[in-house]
């Protein structure tokens, strides 16, 4: 509660860390979200940037005007982050997210698939957000429509889009310095997402739209550069509009107060 009180003066995802180097980034990751930039921003100068002044220009490394302070942030060790690194004591211990998908028939199985830090991957927010996008777009119906050129095959729908949004907005707005976790479960019939933290603004106010506090700032400006992650409270709406024109039930959210967590749970 101490670090959401005191956003209006700076948020922890842009606290530099001290120890770290470009030895703590996980190169996969990086050249996978630089790929995602450039497609989004065709021949950009910053394209042609180094891998540390691309970071510099994401804020994944900053420098503290007043003090001098110079490392990379809470932020781009997150995104971008080996694992260890990410949750080494100095940085977001706890950080654990978690996907598990329910559509095993076999009694007595808890989830027929699952992706959370096992050791088989760097768990940082761009890899666990491209995994687990990926598992929820095969949730979701995908009907046959054309391209244009009357020969491609279209299967990206406002649906795909809510589920971007929605997922991005729970990694955006996650309190990752508290004992809890991001957690997504996917049924074939519904998709729920809970992150730890409080909303900054009431249920009222994300429904209506143009309402946004950002927990997470800079992470948030990270998912906004490679066209994820509304800003100014739009998110709340592709979310719900992307339900609406698929005539599914609103999308629904809960607080819960202990411990504290949203969850938004859609059908």
């Amino acid at each position: 509660m101490f670090s959401d009180a005191n956003l209006k003066y700076s948020s922890v995802d842009a606290r530099i860390l001290k120890g770290y180097s470009l030895e703590d980034i996980d190169m996969g990751t990086l050249h996978k979200y630089r790929k995602a930039y450039d497609n989004r921003h065709e021949n950009h100068p910053w394209s042609e940037l180094s891998d540390m002044e691309f970071l510099k220009k994401v804020e994944a490394w900053r420098r503290d005007r007043e003090t001098g302070e110079e490392g990379f942030t809470v932020a781009g060790i997150m995104m971008f982050g080996k694992t260890q690194s990410v949750t080494d004591q100095s940085c977001m211990p706890w950080f654990f997210p978690d996907y598990r998908e329910h559509l095993s028939m076999i009694e007595g199985e808890r989830w027929s698939d699952r992706i959370y830090p096992d050791g088989t991957w760097e768990v940082n927010l761009y890899q666990f957000f491209s995994r687990v996008y990926q598992k929820l777009s095969l949730l979701l119906p995908k009907p046959f429509r054309l391209a244009d050129d009357g020969l491609t095959r279209l299967e990206f729908t406002p649906a795909h889009t809510a589920m971007r949004e929605a997922l991005a907005n729970a990694l955006i707005h996650a309190r990752h310095n508290s004992m809890g976790n991001v957690v997504v479960d996917g049924w074939i019939n519904r998709i729920v997402i809970s992150n730890p933290g409080s909303m900054l603004v009431s249920i009222d106010e994300f429904y209506e739209g143009q309402h946004s506090v950002c927990r997470n700032p800079l992470i948030q400006k990270m998912f906004v550069l490679i066209g994820v992650g509304e800003k100014a409270g739009s998110g709340a709406d592709v979310i719900v509009k992307g339900w609406e024109k698929q005539k599914w039930l609103k999308p629904v959210i809960k607080q819960c107060e202990e411990p504290e967590r949203v969850e938004k749970n859609s059908e």
